[in-house]
């Protein structure tokens, strides 16, 4: 091996590992301090795509938890507003029946289809004013809503096959998948007109609603009792509607909690530190910067050898 003082080979040699060395130990410690060990794509660009794409999974799908608890806040609202009206049906049932009987006299008529038709126009206000955020929930306004409208021409224009098929695009719509797929991502739901109209639409539907229903005289009330067997059968389909639609809703979000803590689990084997792993490689790395940093002192040093040749 020659000896020269023009270029320090041993020490460029040391110095180049304590820089690889240095580097080493940088990313151990990023690693311990983020507790991840993809802090920057050059980590492994790879695998930071695929944790990129699950983190906005993830995302996204924590939003449709959102959009489905709210969801069911909607129908819990829905159904409470059906069961009021439920209650108002019997009651109105109960003063038909009464009215029903020879022992009541016309006054005690009058009197009673007072009581009658300020509990119809009670029914008319709770459908009317029961809404979730904004949106009338009985009013029959939601089984209207068309929502290839409501999307704009953008959506029409790409998604020309769902416009076809306006009637699976009404009702309000529940999002909660990551695309716009109609069989995986977004369902619809639809409540009936709850108001009196509504609840009688199929009792003599070619009479006005007004002259439907009565208990001002005995024959009068007699009908009515046929009409609000009517009106109960449809509010009974609404709540069950509205029931079989939370089980949906909560079954949805359970098979999307699943989903999210599977992906979850992958992203984590991807992204998180093994602290055990990193703080072995932060110890190794820590003595190998000593050392070479120790060594390249010792390696300056050795120049002074051949000087000490040209003194003698």
């Amino acid at each position: 091996m020659s000896l020269n003082i023009n270029i320090n080979t041993s020490a460029t040699r040391v110095a180049n590992r304590l820089h690889t060395h240095y580097d080493r130990l940088n990313q151990a410690v990023s690693r311990l301090s983020s507790g991840s060990k993809l802090n920057s794509s050059e980590d492994n660009p790879v695998q930071m795509a695929n944790h990129n794409i699950y983190k906005g999974k993830i995302a996204v799908y924590n939003a449709g938890l959102i959009n489905l608890n709210e969801a069911i806040s909607m129908a819990q609202t829905a159904e409470s507003a059906v069961e009021k009206i439920g209650d108002i049906l019997i009651r109105m049932k109960e003063i038909a029946e009464q009215v029903s009987t020879g022992t009541y006299t016309n006054e005690q008529r009058v009197i009673l289809q007072s009581e009658f038709a300020i509990m119809g126009i009670e029914i008319d206000r709770i459908a009317t004013f029961t809404d979730f955020k904004g949106t009338h929930l009985l009013d029959g306004t939601l089984s209207n809503r068309n929502n290839t409208d409501r999307m704009g021409s953008w959506y029409q224009t790409v998604n020309q096959q769902l416009n076809e098929d306006k009637e699976s695009m009404t009702g309000l719509k529940i999002h909660f998948g990551d695309s716009s797929k109609e069989s995986e991502d977004f369902y619809f739901l639809k409540m009936n007109d709850l108001r009196m109209k509504g609840l009688l639409k199929d009792y003599r539907p070619d009479v006005q609603t007004n002259n439907k229903i009565a208990v001002s005289t005995q024959e009068a009330a007699q009908l009515a009792l046929t009409a609000i067997n009517t009106a109960l059968a449809n509010k009974d389909k609404a709540r069950i509607y509205a029931g079989i639609f939370q089980n949906r809703l909560n079954s949805t979000m359970n098979h999307l909690e699943n989903h999210v803590d599977r992906i979850s689990d992958i992203d984590s084997k991807i992204s998180d530190m093994d602290i055990a792993e990193e703080m072995t490689q932060f110890t190794t790395y820590q003595m190998l910067t000593e050392t070479a940093t120790a060594m390249l002192s010792q390696a300056n040093i050795l120049p002074q050898i051949a000087l000490k040749l040209l003194n003698k």
